[in-house]
């Protein structure tokens, strides 16, 4: 082998190792954004999350997951309250099936509360989660955030603001309002928090209503079509 030839070899090696990885395909990439803050008992919180476990066992939405063409969706859960507090909880993770979805529910079940206090910060978790998008060595026709919580925003840049930036990033941001504190939040998070294509707000009346929300939210959303029932009879949100 020739001295030119073997350089020729090295750069070719070198070139490959530098290419990333390919992106894996999924139908879906969501982020579950969970409320932390102070206005969140500790009893509330662990039925958001138990809600949110509950969902993912169910055959509804393993069956949402499977109807798509690639029968995969890709979820993350983050944990925020006041501009500044939020946490990735759990990590990307791709399902593909009943096992998976199960395994996601256990992580979810093992998952503690790591935000404790602080304000409502809607804005500036939607600024913080849109970068998890960035990188995450997935690739998708659908973005969507889930945001799930009990108040308005009170902290952090303009939330119409926020919204419109994450939109014009070809990202959804769906909505479950808990209604238990302030029964017109539904309304509020229709005019300024959700947006993009096919956005929606599914509500919560209080915290005890909030698995069977969540389990209607998520076949919704995995499916990425409107589905008929109470649940689910909201307003298209303005982009």
């Amino acid at each position: 082998m020739t001295v030119l030839r073997a350089w020729a070899l090295i750069v070719l090696a070198a070139v490959g190792l530098a290419r990333p990885a390919l992106a894996e395909p999924v139908d879906l990439e969501l982020i579950l954004a969970i409320d932390a803050s102070s206005s969140v008992s500790f009893e509330e919180f662990a039925l958001q999350m138990g809600g949110f476990a509950k969902a993912f066992r169910h055959a509804g939405v393993i069956e949402a997951i499977g109807a798509g063409d690639l029968g995969a969706v890709a979820v993350t859960m983050v944990q925020w309250s006041t501009p500044g507090d939020h946490l990735v909880v759990l990590p990307w993770t791709v399902l593909r099936g009943a096992g998976d979805a199960q395994a996601f529910a256990d992580a979810i079940d093992s998952t503690p509360r790591h935000i404790q206090s602080g304000g409502t910060g809607i804005s500036a978790m939607i600024t913080y989660v849109s970068g998890l998008f960035d990188g995450n060595a997935l690739e998708s026709k659908r973005k969507v955030i889930d945001i799930s919580g009990d108040g308005r925003d009170s902290h952090g840049p303009d939330i119409r603001l926020a919204r419109a930036a994450a939109v014009a990033r070809g990202i959804t941001i769906n909505g479950l309002p808990i209604l238990s504190d302030e029964p017109d939040l539904e309304r509020y998070f229709v005019s300024d928090v959700i947006g993009g294509p096919g956005a929606f707000a599914t509500p919560a009346t209080d915290y005890d209503a909030f698995a069977d929300a969540i389990r209607a939210k998520l076949i919704r959303e995995i499916r990425g079509n409107p589905m008929i029932g109470s649940l689910n009879d909201t307003k298209p949100g303005k982009g």
